[in-house]
């Protein structure tokens, strides 16, 4: 009896912090994130601005590449570019003026195409044909990458093989292309394993790794209740393009989960200066394997298990 009531006051303990620590969430990225679309005012901070004019050009974009786009079409975004634009323009952030470039190119486009019926070719390009890859060699290298906790610590992942995988980590697809993953990188033994550390499953082996990265995501650059969760999604896709990338050039890697309350994220931020607008996604411990590593066997779900069948 006494086990049970136990065991009955821990699951709600457990409970009760879980509903604090998704307030503690609520909470940062109120204060980090945009305005919505319907509450957009005349005067925005640098970064919120460049979200929305990121969002709007990029609406053009989209509404351009359509096979058939709608004519007229995106009334509120001429309305809002054509609105915030020059403060854009005047800005001394470098990130607001930059999106403003693209905001005045995007607004001429959505405007010749309601008056001309003409679509740009610098805002909805054609690309390359690309004729891809057979299906077993795709399927070889997704299948063959392997979590590795054993790394050759003699051997330095070249500059060019990093930032190859970086420009991988780049073109992930975000949500209106407003790119706020980031990757905080750290090379520093002393650092590796206090980061490996605080992380906990990694702290095992990260005396063998060489390399380390925290992925985060800028709350900044998103706006409204909507996009509460984006930051995890944005963050994954950018941090899977990244792993890939180093797969393909050999370079192993694993990633760390972070499931951890708002006090370890703080510990963390504390250690390595990064923002506290910036979301801790995971660790990805990364380098050449030891040659003879093992890895953990992971058996996969059967296929039915996770694809539902055509409807």
């Amino acid at each position: 009896m006494l086990s049970r009531v136990s065991l009955m006051g821990r699951t709600l303990f457990d409970r009760a912090n879980g509903y604090r620590e998704a307030l503690m969430d609520a909470v940062r990225f109120a204060r980090f994130s945009g305005p919505p679309d319907s509450a957009v005012p005349n005067e925005l901070d640098d970064t919120a601005l460049e979200t929305q004019l990121v969002k709007d050009y990029h609406r053009v974009e989209k509404g351009l590449s359509l096979r058939e786009p709608k004519r007229p079409f995106g009334a509120a975004v001429e309305a809002r570019l054509a609105r915030l634009l020059p403060a854009g323009l005047q800005s001394d952030s470098s990130h607001a003026a930059a999106a403003a470039g693209h905001g005045v190119i995007a607004l001429d486009a959505l405007r010749q195409w309601n008056d001309e019926s003409r679509v740009s070719d610098e805002v909805a390009p054609v690309p390359a044909p690309f004729a891809g890859e057979s299906p077993a060699t795709v399927s070889q290298r997704f299948t063959s990458r392997r979590s590795v906790r054993d790394y050759d610590l003699s051997r330095v992942v070249p500059s060019d093989v990093l930032d190859a995988a970086l420009d991988c980590f780049q073109s992930a697809p975000s949500v209106c292309n407003r790119q706020a993953a980031r990757l905080h990188l750290y090379r520093d033994r002393g650092m590796i394993e206090r980061l490996l550390e605080l992380q906990g499953g990694g702290s095992g082996f990260s005396r063998d790794v060489p390399y380390v990265a925290v992925l985060t995501a800028r709350l900044s650059l998103f706006s409204g209740a909507g996009e509460r969760n984006q930051a995890w999604i944005d963050g994954s896709l950018a941090g899977m393009a990244f792993v890939s990338g180093l797969h393909e050039m050999g370079v192993s890697s694993c990633m760390l989960n972070w499931s951890k309350r708002n006090v370890h994220s703080a510990k963390l931020r504390n250690l390595t200066d990064i923002p506290e607008e910036e979301e801790i996604m995971c660790l990805i411990a990364f380098g050449y394997a030891r040659e003879g590593a093992r890895v953990a066997r992971s058996p996969r779900r059967r296929r039915d298990d996770v694809v539902v069948s055509w409807r």
